[in-house]
């Protein structure tokens, strides 16, 4: 069931300055007989938080799966027209929409504005305290039509070789596809994209790597759908996380570790003692005999002049012995078929954005080091806990779970790197979170992750 976004009524809290800036929020329902747009008034600031790992708490290890931000809202259920908030959530039916637009203003900086999404099954009502509570998602993953949604100035010229469907469709490649549904989540978002593989974008000449061929004739709610079940699986199969927080649209390989700066902000947070309100270690250990795993893409290309397709498996199968005292096995398998996206085909130059092959013989075979089944392997060994991994720390058999003032200071995409003057154990080391909250009442930041440096 999809859910339908109108915005016939809008809710306002106006602006609630704080110690970081200023805070406000605008949520959009469908229309109610008797209900009209109104004040609303929060009892606290709200908790913004996303947890990447979910499946660490699973007895099935191999169920990977994208976590998307949630948002908690408390109100108080008197509105500023004397009518009563759940009484106009009850009105509601259950495939209309709340659209929440969440707004942080740090002093002195741009507006950072985040869409969340709810219906009335999200919202809850607490008589002796007489507020409504509402928990939201992200529309990331949500099975809605995003309107803001676009290929547009990016697309590939396709000619009749290779076809993928129809002569002359247009293609796009795996980067600007994650570019531009990134773009879609909220309102202008700071989008960042670290250690992905698929660096290829429209304009670049390229050389073994590879598009997908996208129709732009089917409905715009149908073109944001595939893309987004095609980002999301790309993501699980090169070990990235992806959210939308805070203003900033992500999709960061899991492991990355790179100290350096991406539109003006870096891609890591110093912490030093005096920063940390608390923190502590918690083991992570797996008692793990073999880790296997197998990360692969299959993606096709059609001789131009034969139009005969030949299927390509790109990435590997890597299996290891951890530990002979291991209780169990860990297996991931992950492999995007030609099932998963008849219309993903292979590109080896792109010359007058124009798709075209020279000859059979010319095709060199794209990440053919299996550069990304690498880094997935070794991301999700250092998520789950899993030492002895080459590639892999010593110390990852721990968590750290660390808290520390300023929602403003922290972005979802960065790493954390700890000071010197903390303890011998943390001095130096790179955590990366597998779960984040925001408190914007308490001003207060919570993070767990694991160490990737």
């Amino acid at each position: 069931m999809s859910l339908v976004i109108s915005s016939n009524i809008t809710l306002s809290t106006g602006t609630v300055t704080r110690q970081f800036g200023t805070y406000s929020l605008e949520m959009d329902t469908d229309s109610v007989s008797g209900f009209s747009s109104t004040s609303v008034k929060m009892s606290k600031l709200p908790v913004l938080s996303q947890d990447f790992d979910l499946q660490i708490e699973t007895d099935d290890l191999s169920q990977l799966k994208i976590n998307i931000s949630e948002i908690e809202l408390v109100f108080f259920d008197g509105m500023g027209d004397g009518q009563s908030l759940i009484n106009l959530i009850a009105g509601l039916d259950l495939s209309d929409a709340i659209r929440i637009k969440s707004t942080i203003t740090p002093t002195g900086e741009s507006a950072r504005t985040d869409y969340f999404l709810a219906n009335k099954s999200n919202c809850s009502y607490d008589w002796l305290t007489r507020t409504v509570t509402i928990k939201a998602v992200s529309a990331l993953r949500y099975d809605v039509n995003i309107d803001t949604y676009s290929i547009s100035g990016v697309t590939i010229a396709g000619t009749a070789s290779p076809a993928g469907g129809d002569a002359g469709e247009p293609w796009i490649t795996p980067r600007d596809l994650i570019t531009k549904f990134l773009e879609s989540q909220g309102v202008s978002p700071n989008v960042v994209i670290l250690g992905s593989v698929f660096n290829e974008s429209f304009g670049d000449t390229f050389d073994g790597d590879y598009a997908l061929a996208s129709n732009p004739y089917i409905a715009p709610s149908d073109a944001y759908l595939n893309a987004q079940d095609t980002v999301i699986k790309l993501s699980v199969i090169e070990g990235a996380i992806m959210g939308v927080a805070m203003g900033d649209a992500f999709y960061v390989r899991r492991n990355y570790a790179t100290e350096t700066t991406v539109g003006g902000v870096n891609t890591y947070l110093t912490l030093n003692a005096d920063d940390i309100t608390s923190y502590q270690l918690i083991t992570n250990e797996r008692s793990v005999k073999n880790y296997t795993t197998r990360f692969q893409i299959e993606a096709v290309r059609e001789h131009p002049s034969t139009s005969v397709e030949t299927t390509y498996t790109l990435g590997s199968f890597d299996q290891e012995d951890v530990s002979t005292f291991g209780a169990f096995d860990v297996n991931l398998n992950y492999i995007y078929t030609k099932a998963d996206n008849p219309d993903m085909y292979l590109i080896e130059t792109v010359p007058s954005y124009g798709v075209s092959h020279a000859d059979e013989i010319a095709y060199t075979t794209p990440y053919a080091d299996d550069t990304f089944a690498t880094n997935a392997r070794k991301s999700y060994a250092a998520a789950l806990g899993i030492t002895g991994v080459t590639g892999a720390l010593s110390n990852q058999m721990f968590l750290v779970e660390v808290e520390f003032f300023g929602v403003t200071s922290f972005r979802p995409f960065q790493f954390i790197k700890f000071g010197t003057d903390i303890n011998p154990f943390l001095n130096g080391k790179k955590l990366r979170p597998s779960s984040f909250e925001y408190n914007l009442e308490q001003d207060k930041v919570k993070v767990k992750g694991y160490f990737i440096g």
